[in-house]
């Protein structure tokens, strides 16, 4: 069963996933390469992120969300937990790949509107849009949109980066 997390909860996410799993209000979240989130079978995995060649990889996880509908959650990538032993690169050489797959309604409608927007400094761009799909951004505040008018669950697998 997917947890469901409030509004409040989705809008603290750097909060929310550096916390243990089995605390109030976390997310489902696993290490990459740690297996599935619970809820989570092979056929509706998020497609794999890719961090782009030569970039290292500093941190990862696959977590479940559950944007409220009508509203606007937020997410600074920047501010995720890294892996053990690994330092947070400077800004300008950051990056965040992820993919996304809504998992509930496990088949989603054809006009499904879930909105990725990035504001990196230079004003707001839509990075995605619908049930499925990836993106790739620097520092910056991801807004992430429910335009659905339904309680839905999102499966996200994301990558923390440092370029060179």
């Amino acid at each position: 069963m997917i947890r469901r997390i409030p509004a409040a909860a989705v809008l603290l996410l750097a909060v929310a996933v550096t916390a243990c799993a089995d605390e109030a209000g976390a997310p489902d979240e696993v290490g990459v390469d740690g297996g599935q989130s619970q809820g989570l079978g092979s056929a509706s995995r998020p497609p794999m992120p890719e961090l782009g060649e030569g970039v290292r990889e500093i941190g990862g996880k696959l977590i479940t969300l559950a944007p409220s509908p009508g509203l606007v959650a937020t997410l600074t990538p920047y501010d995720l937990q890294l892996a053990a032993g690994e330092q947070r690169p400077p800004c300008d050489r950051f990056v965040f790949a992820f993919g996304w797959q809504v998992v509930d309604p496990a088949e989603p409608r054809a006009d499904f509107q879930l909105g990725w927007t990035f504001d990196g400094g230079g004003g707001p761009q839509e990075i995605g849009r619908g049930a499925r799909g990836t993106a790739k951004v620097g520092c910056g505040v991801i807004k992430i949109s429910n335009e659905t008018g339904e309680d839905i669950s999102v499966d996200i697998h994301y990558l923390l980066g440092a370029a060179p």
